[in-house]
Formats: structure tokens, C-alpha cells, sequence
């Protein structure tokens, strides 16, 4: 599980963005939709600790993520199905 609480992150003389608390259950999927610029990506580097949050809490399996030490994250992946495509568009 990931759950993140109040995350914030604040470019260097830059906008700061703030997200909704998310919740990711094991095995759980979670869709990431939104203009660019909107900080899709940068959630995903919070979450996996590639980036500091200038605000809140991110937790995996319970474990504060400063704890882990074997969190990984590897962009692009899998294109998605077209009839996963399909559904979301």
C-alpha cells in the first residue's frame, strides 16, 4: 500500500503543487491523469523518494518511505491496451 497525506513539492523559483491524500492498495492500480505541467510525475518521484515532498507524508506498508531502502521506480513501462486506452479517453 501507498498512501501519501497533505503532499506538497515546490520548484526552485517555481510554482508550488499540492495533492489530494491518495491511498494505492496492494495490488491496487492507480491511473495518473492531467495536463502537462499538472505534476503527474512529480507525484510519482515523490512517492518513490526520488524527490523531497516540501510538505507531508508519504508511507509504504505502513512504513514511513525515509525507512525503506529498496524502493525502485522505472518510467514508461507497458504501453497500456487499446481497450484500456479506450476507457480512459
Amino acid at each position: 500500500m501507498i498512501r501519501t497525506r497533505q503532499l506538497a513539492y515546490r520548484y526552485t523559483g517555481g510554482p508550488e503543487l499540492r495533492f489530494d491524500d491518495v491511498d494505492v492498495p496492494q495490488g491496487g492500480v492507480l491511473l495518473l491523469r492531467g495536463a502537462s505541467g499538472s505534476g503527474k510525475s512529480t507525484w510519482l518521484a515523490l512517492a518513490a523518494g526520488l524527490l523531497g515532498a516540501s510538505e507531508g507524508d508519504v508511507a509504504v506498508a505502513g512504513q514511513p518511505l525515509g525507512a525503506l531502502k529498496k524502493l525502485r521506480w522505472m518510467p514508461g513501462g507497458p504501453k497500456p491496451s487499446a481497450s484500456c486506452r479506450k476507457s480512459f479517453t
